[in-house]
């Protein structure tokens, strides 16, 4: 009966070192994939900022050529606005042209 006693001490010591081993492995598991979630939760939020990061760079390059694309119009309306003033001193020079002739004129056919 104590050799029985013994054994079953052994046995159930035995039992218990495997079952602590069972336990060590266990938690080795769970904390190997709880390292990969996290591992995985960080890939995902640096992608996430590297995309917030690009669609902030996008929106700067649109920005930017809006802005150039606003600078060339203004650019263009004022050059047209210019020939436009050109050509309408160029006509009223024109007109003032016209009427000191005729006056020269009559002044020439009254002389006569």
């Amino acid at each position: 009966a104590e050799k029985s006693a013994v054994i079953r001490a052994e046995i159930a010591t035995a039992e218990a070192a495997k079952q602590k081993k069972r336990d060590s492995a266990t938690k080795a598991k769970e904390a190997a994939a709880a390292k990969e979630a996290a591992k995985r939760q960080a890939d995902k939020d640096n992608e996430m900022k590297l995309q917030a990061a690009k669609a902030k760079e996008e929106e700067t390059r649109r920005a930017q050529e809006a802005e150039k694309a606003r600078r060339a119009e203004q650019s263009s309306a004022a050059i047209r606005k210019a020939k436009d003033d050109t050509e309408a001193e160029k006509l009223q020079e024109d007109a003032k042209l016209a009427a000191s002739k005729a006056e020269a004129e009559a002044i020439a056919k009254a002389i006569r």
